[in-house]
């Protein structure tokens, strides 16, 4: 999105100006600084075109796959009510955390592509502006 943002812009200046916005509104709507299930249903379209949001959630998938293995020797173990096992408490709210966050454990894949399309998008986009500017430039 900074790309694509400063390639618009008509000078320096104005393309670090506009380098902080996209910035701002990838934290807030990709559930770093809140969780995206609190974001209002208004706005939480917004996280869909933040490639923050798919690099957290596929970091997050990645890195807590233990979770989900320990989630599901729980859930073989003690049933539909293994979020009241003892051992199985913390598990339950770690899990439940991911899921505030809107972190699906099947979807790694689906935040890999879609990371990458948003990339080569928001770049292809720049070029474009860029090639425009540079066509009628005198």
């Amino acid at each position: 999105l900074m790309y694509l943002l400063g390639a618009a812009s008509s000078s320096r200046e104005a393309a670090a100006g506009m380098a902080v916005l996209p910035q701002v509104l990838q934290f807030a709507f990709s559930g770093l600084l809140v969780p995206t299930k609190l974001i209002p249903s208004s706005l939480r379209w917004l996280k869909w075109v933040c490639p923050l949001y798919y690099g957290i959630s596929l970091v997050s998938t990645t890195e807590f796959e233990y979770l989900y293995e320990q989630a599901d020797e729980c859930l073989e173990q003690f049933g539909q009510n293994w979020t009241r096992a003892p051992s199985c408490k913390g598990v339950a709210i770690r899990i439940d955390t991911l899921q505030l966050h809107a972190v699906e454990r099947h979807d790694v894949k689906e935040y890999a592509m879609m990371l990458l399309l948003l990339m080569a998008i928001y770049r292809f986009v720049a070029v474009i502006i860029l090639w425009r500017k540079t066509r009628f430039a005198v």
